[in-house]
């Protein structure tokens, strides 16, 4: 199963301050993926990994420091 995001503040999101960012915020975003993803009956919570592309590879590894439901980064 793969949830992709819109961060905080980025085009369809719909938050205000349009295309701000700060590692926390993301940080903070991929957390709430993992929030959601473990109300699913169907995942397997010891399975959640998160992918990050280009700046965002930073900001997994940031999000999986903080975040101790995160089993794997790529």
């Amino acid at each position: 199963m793969v949830l992709a995001h819109d961060p905080s503040f980025y085009r369809e999101s719909g938050g205000e301050n349009h295309f701000a960012t700060s590692p926390e915020l993301l940080a903070e975003d991929f957390s709430a993926g993992v929030d959601f993803l473990g109300t699913l009956h169907q995942l397997d919570p010891e399975w959640i990994g998160v992918v990050g592309i280009c700046a965002s590879g930073g900001f997994a590894v940031n999000a999986d420091a903080i975040d101790t439901r995160i089993e794997a980064v790529a």
